[in-house]
């Protein structure tokens, strides 16, 4: 039995099924990602093993390697989370690339090994061995990048542990290593050989050794020496040394490293081997993004004729969907599941043959039989042959097809106990008789009682009331596919790569120009990677660079216009006047609105209105005094507007600027009033509709009309100059948020800067300066930021309380708190907090409150912190202030995660995230990913916490929010330090450290030393690490920031415990220690304490003890998957060792 939910996921699917555990397709219900899900259904000897494959996985970091996320418990069954991956057995790749030998093959199984041999490096190098590397666990995806899978077998070096279990032997014959078949201790060089095995196969087709008897094959891997690869292929003679020195018997005989390795392999290719800066988009996956709950439908349907107590015969279900929604993607689902299930599956699509077709089919089905064909069968065929003839009588052929038809489908049903699926394709296009057909034979099943159903799908325009289809199949089951969200859009575009999906910008972007339906999607993303606004970054191909932006239109795909022309075309006169009208109006109007423009009666229009309506034109709310319209087909706007004759679309533009100017400003009024010259109003609508979405964080759709109205701020009339100040001000700000990198922004702000003198008051100069400010903060100019705003303080600290006070010396404590200067942000955030209380607005004094619980969570106030916190969030959720709750969520976060309530912050989080990502200010988004990835960090979800990491890079672009860029960067050097990849971390810190110390940017850049020297340490370069531990705690001392400092003193003690007694480097943090509950740097102090006892030959049970005490205290505030994962952690891991070792 499937279950519908496993942990915090909901499954959809099953992939595969072995005898000790299942995987299945899930969505987690908070993002809607798509993930793979392996529960082990076998728990007893096969538990290690499973548990062995999480911790392995956890610690690996590389992108051609599956990553793993998530560990827990179900019904008392572990299972594990992966990245869902769909590609090609990497044997089954190489065949298909031509005959063995061959330039094209070689050359790709050239590349393809390079990537393997690098992925084995980097286990290797964790002192992990695969120990099963064989064709099934190496996947090639569609766009050719290498995934290295199955670790269940993967073991820590040096563990002295025999190679069979309860007569299991762990891994396969045909791979194995001449030491691993002897039960000798293996390490990574048995992977090179297994590896040697596959690259033999790969460029030869063969096996170096072939037998079906495995003690036979045993012994030809321990002494018999494979054949020249030469001898079967056109090999190079570089390559077959590298194939042969690899099979070495010996292990000190093979290659040492899978860097040497995959230096060889680049030798005989002649050039650098990795995969190109090219995407494909996937157009064969089976994933269906944003249709699970369709695709739940239908498998109940399936399901319910699976059952004989609820099997209906002739039972249909209808798939309708308006053109590109994807139908025929759900259909194929809906013919792999019944594959699966071992049905017969029939397809019939529909057209001007269509009964010819239906016979043609059922005497196929009939031809299944064979000489087993029952009397009934037979005379069935007969019938259908009798009649497949046009030239007889149409009823009768209906009639015979009928009686016919249901005698085959319950003969085959009967045979193969099992229902048979009639997939009926494009319904619309089915003729009358089609339709009496497809009716006739479903009453027949019925009546037989034949365990016989339909699945048919049809646009939905077909479906309406009134129409064949749905007069001659009212009962059946109906299942409409609607057009996505930008979440789904974000999510089907990320499974169609292969890859994370893109930020949510970009989401909006392909959404507009797709309509949201998937084959479109499909369309624009392809045009998008041929245009170069979709790459891969780098030459890491898991790294995507998104480079559209708002202001980077995405056209609609020609193959939708072209559809939606065909349409128009065939659409009356009258009904093509309205959708002019709607589309020059903006996308909406009320029926009394187009009446008046197009010189009718709403009585006299709503023949057309309701023919649009049906036909799936627009929408019609009609709960209000006149009929409101909307697009449904929202892309037909585009070449509506494109169809109108000029001087008819300026005459449509002044009707309804004169209809519409005493309106309440929306975007297509501002338009039309700029088409017409009435600028002057058109700028007063501009500002309202700025203030209007500017108060709401909604800059993009600020924009909308700032845009337009911009190259008019100067034009004539009797606007004043402190008014185009103030929109120069809007303008500039909405482009600071949603496109700071935007040259108009500059412009604008030197625009309002000219016309500021005309303020009297000076309230408008502190606007410009702290505008000025928040552009020097997000460029990463923090001297200059600290410099404007202290003018803006001057324009304001003389003028009484008032929100803008109260912002620029909350913002001054900010920028003090991030310089290192704790205590100076004390005295800044403490007065905006009194003169928020001044103001009187709940809100205000949230924000300010807000600046204080950062500066208490600076000082080791965690308690504090976490109240302030709360209470702030409370009247933020209250007030629906997004920028409230993006600045309040990471102290809470924060705050939670030093207490080690990892489980408490991670569900505030879910909730919260993908709300968040739909902001149209990115760095609201950014704040909380950071927070989510810094305790995916903690509890060893490397994965998971790179993916954050390489999201939030995709969101932001280059040259902006730069404090936000350094903490992600930040946060990579931690993920790159726990991975091993020493080098790599060295390079990234080392960025950190220069980049923030010239950015004046003091916590960052002393965080970033400490864990350098943790990383110089590591390297053997010992002296320049104790340099670098005490320049950075020395500074960070006196910035007073007491998590920062303990995290220096942390990576410090990681560092110098196998040296030294670390106790005497967490003085400086023993008052923290005492009076807050800072639980996990407390565990770190233990576990280092519990290390330098190891190495000293000192007592550990006083500090295993209390690490123990500790560790026992963060697992009881976890929740149940969370605390699975945490007996996987590292530290429980160490506390394992050292119980297990320690004699007393």
């Amino acid at each position: 039995m499937i279950p519908d939910r496993i942990g915090s996921y909901r499954v959809l699917r099953p992939l595969a099924r072995g005898g000790m555990a299942e995987v299945y397709e899930v969505a987690h219900e908070a993002s809607g990602e798509h993930l793979a899900l392996k529960l082990l259904l076998q728990v007893g000897g096969a538990l290690p093993r499973f548990n062995r494959e999480y911790e392995a996985m956890i610690r690996l970091n590389h992108p051609n390697i599956v990553r793993v996320y998530h560990y827990g418990l179900h019904e008392g069954k572990p299972w594990l989370t992966m990245e869902l991956v769909e590609g090609t057995q990497v044997q089954a790749y190489a065949k298909r690339l031509g005959k063995a030998g061959s330039p094209q093959r070689t050359e790709e199984v050239l590349r393809i090994s390079h990537d393997l041999a690098l992925a084995l490096d980097h286990i290797h190098q964790r002192g992990l061995v695969h120990r099963d590397l064989k064709s099934a666990n190496v996947l090639v995806l569609s766009d050719g990048r290498v995934k290295l899978l199955d670790f269940g077998t993967a073991r820590v070096t040096g563990a002295l542990e025999e190679i069979t279990r309860e007569g299991e032997f762990l891994g396969t014959f045909a791979y194995a290593a001449p030491e691993q078949i002897l039960g000798r201790p293996v390490d990574s060089r048995a992977d090179l050989y297994a590896f040697g095995v596959l690259l033999y196969r790969l460029a030869t087709g063969r096996m170096p050794f072939e037998s079906e008897d495995v003690q036979v094959l045993a012994r030809m891997h321990i002494k018999q020496a494979p054949r020249r690869p030469s001898e079967l292929a056109n090999i190079d003679h570089g390559l077959e040394q590298v194939i042969l020195s690899l099979l070495e018997k010996k292990p000190e005989n093979r290659p040492q490293t899978g860097a040497d390795v995959a230096r060889a392999l680049e030798g005989v290719a002649g050039h650098p081997l990795y995969l190109p800066g090219t995407l494909d988009v996937d157009s064969t996956s089976d994933v269906l993004v944003g249709r699970e709950e369709q695709h739940a439908a239908l498998r109940t349907f399936l399901d319910q004729a699976a059952d004989p107590a609820e099997m209906r015969p002739g039972a249909v279900i209808l798939v309708s969907g308006g053109a590109g929604a994807g139908r025929h993607r759900v259909m194929e689902a809906v013919e792999r599941d019944a594959i699966g299930r071992k049905w017969r599956c029939l397809q019939w699509k529909v057209g001007t043959s269509e009964v010819d077709d239906l016979i043609a089919l059922l005497l196929q089905l009939g031809k299944t039989f064979g000489n087993a064909a029952s009397p009934a069968v037979r005379g069935a065929m007969l019938d259908l042959q009798a009649v497949s003839h046009a030239q007889v009588i149409l009823a009768e052929r209906l009639s015979t097809l009928r009686t016919a038809g249901a005698t085959l489908l319950e003969a085959r049903a009967n045979a193969d106990r099992a229902p048979v699926l009639v997939l009926v394709r494009d319904l619309e296009l089915a003729t009358p008789v089609g339709i009496e057909a497809l009716v006739g034979l479903r009453e027949a099943v019925e009546a037989a009682g034949a365990a016989a159903l339909f699945a048919a799908d049809c646009l939905d325009t077909a479906d309406e009331p009134d129409t064949a289809i749905r007069k001659r199949l009212p009962h059946a089951e109906r299942v409409v596919l609607p057009p996505l969200s930008h979440r789904e859009v974000a999510l089907l575009v990320g499974a169609m790569l292969h890859r994370r999906p893109p930020p949510a910008s970009v989401a909006r972007q392909i959404w507009r120009a797709s309509g949201g339906m998937p084959s479109y999607i499909e369309e624009v993303v392809k045009g998008m990677v041929d245009d170069g606004i979709l790459r891969v970054q780098g030459r890491d191909p898991n790294r995507i660079e998104w480079t559209a932006r708002e202001n980077r239109p995405i056209p609609v795909p020609a193959i939708a216009r072209a559809r939606i022309a065909e349409q128009l075309a065939q659409l009356p006169v009258d009904r093509r006047r309205v959708l002019e009208v709607l589309a020059v109006g903006g996308g909406e109007a009320s029926a009394d609105l187009l009446g008046e423009v197009l010189g009718c009666t709403p009585a006299e229009l709503e023949p057309a209105l309701a023919a649009l309506e049906v036909r799936g034109w627009v929408f019609i709310d009609r709960t209000g005094p006149s009929p409101y319209l909307r697009w449904r087909q929202f892309l037909a706007e585009a070449v509506v507007l494109g169809g109108i004759h000029p001087a008819r679309r300026g005459y449509l533009q002044r009707r309804l600027a004169a209809l519409l100017s005493h309106e309440p400003a929306f975007v297509a009024q501002v338009k039309l009033l700029l088409e017409i010259g009435e600028v002057d109003v058109a700028r007063a609508r501009a500002m309202d509709w700025a203030l209007h979405h500017l108060a709401r964080d909604r800059p993009i759709t600020a924009l909308e009309v700032l845009d337009p109205i911009m190259p008019h701020v100067n034009a004539g009339g009797e606007f004043p100059d402190f008014e185009r100040a103030r929109l120069c001000l809007l303008h500039a700000t909405a482009l600071l948020l949603a496109r700071p990198t935007d040259p108009g922004l500059a412009r604008s702000l030197g625009m309002a800067t000219r016309l500021v003198g005309t303020d009297a008051t000076g309230l408008l100069e502190a606007e410009v300066q702290l505008l000025k400010a928040r552009v020097h903060r997000v460029v990463g100019h923090f001297p200059n930021f600290r410099r404007h705003l202290t003018e803006a303080w001057y324009g304001v600290e003389h003028q009484g309380a008032s929100d803008l006070a109260a912002t620029i010396a909350d913002l001054l404590g900010w920028s003090h708190r991030v310089a290192g200067l704790v205590d100076e942000a004390a005295t800044w955030h403490g007065r905006a907090r009194r003169i928020a209380t001044q103001v009187g607005d709940p809100v205000a004094r949230a924000r300010a409150d807000i600046g204080v619980g950062g500066w208490q969570y600076a000082r080791g106030l965690l308690v504090e912190a976490e109240r302030t916190a709360v209470a702030a969030i409370a009247v933020f959720d209250d007030a629906g202030d997004i920028r409230g709750l993006s600045n309040a969520l990471p102290v809470w976060v924060e705050s939670l995660r030093r207490q080690g309530r990892f489980s408490e912050a991670l569900a505030i989080l879910e909730q919260q995230l993908p709300a968040m990502r739909n902001a149209e200010v990115a760095s609201f988004y950014v704040r909380l990913l950071l927070a989510n990835a810094e305790l995916e960090m903690d509890m060893c979800r490397l994965g998971r916490a790179q993916e954050c990491v390489d999201e939030l890079g995709a969101t932001l672009r280059k040259g902006e929010h730069l404090d936000l860029r350094l903490e992600a960067d930040l946060l990579w050097g931690r993920i790159l330090c726990a991975s091993g990849e020493l080098t790599e971390a060295r390079t990234r810190l080392g960025a950190v450290r220069d980049r923030a110390r010239v950015a004046g940017l003091g916590l960052i850049a002393e965080s970033a030393s400490a864990l350098l020297a943790e990383v110089l340490w590591e390297m053997g370069e010992e002296r320049s690490a104790l340099e670098t531990f005490d320049l950075a705690i020395a500074q960070l001392v006196k910035t007073n920031d007491v998590p920062a400092l303990g995290d220096a003193c942390a990576a410090r003690a990681r560092a110098l415990s196998g040296r030294q007694d670390p106790e005497p480097l967490f003085v400086p943090m023993l008052a923290y220690l005492e009076s807050q509950p800072a639980t996990i740097l407390d565990l770190q102090r233990r576990l280092a304490s519990l290390r330098w006892a190891n190495v000293s030959g000192r007592d550990p049970s006083d500090s295993l003890r209390l690490a123990s005490g500790l560790l026992d205290r963060v697992a009881v505030q976890l929740n149940d998957t969370d605390r699975a994962a945490l007996r996987l952690h590292p530290w429980s891991r160490e506390l394992r060792l050292t119980a297990r070792d320690d004699p007393r």
